[in-house]
């Protein structure tokens, strides 16, 4: 399903702009690893210095624990599913 016209992000049906492309768990973990490495999230650096993955579970518990970044990430996400 598109959300976002003119989006450049590809989906894995091979589309651009589709809801899991900008808002499902492997969109949320590409760009929780990019603010990871970025230096944007402290947090989820600390995750991948430590061997460990950024994923949309470690994206909610960094929120949890009140992480800017990543709560950021989830209500950009969620900002996708609500125009759905």
């Amino acid at each position: 399903m598109e959300v976002r016209e003119g989006s450049e992000v590809v989906c894995r049906c091979g589309k651009r702009g589709c809801l899991e492309a900008l808002a499902g768990g492997a969109a949320l973990a590409r760009d929780g690893t990019l603010a990871a490495e970025s230096g944007q999230s402290p947090y989820l650096a600390a995750v991948l210095k430590g061997g460990g993955e950024v994923t949309a579970e470690e994206i909610t518990k960094a929120a949890q624990r009140g992480d800017p970044v990543s709560v950021e990430l989830l209500l950009h996400c969620g900002g996708f599913v609500g125009e759905v």
